[in-house]
């Protein structure tokens, strides 16, 4: 669905510890959108104070059936102007 993608932020990083550059989504970000596709609360402790990392679960129903829906709209609207062209 448009709204869906277009809420999603694509970045690129280079990991803090040097394993090279990082490309996906900022898990608080897409757990507003999408809230069955992360795991883990943002800025949450461990009981020494340790940072716990979220996850993004990129293969979730949510997230799939949303990019299939548009990739779909987006192949019917294509379709539509290889007809008027």
């Amino acid at each position: 669905s448009v709204q869906f993608i277009d809420s999603l932020e694509p970045k690129t990083w280079d990991w803090a510890n040097g394993a090279g550059k990082g490309v996906g989504f900022i898990a608080h970000e897409v757990q507003k959108i999408s809230p069955s596709s992360v795991m883990g609360q943002k800025d949450s402790l461990d009981d020494e104070g340790n940072p716990i990392m979220q996850a993004m679960e990129y293969g979730s129903a949510e997230f799939i059936a949303n990019i299939v829906a548009e990739l779909k709209s987006l192949r019917v609207r294509v379709a539509q102007l290889e007809a008027k062209g």
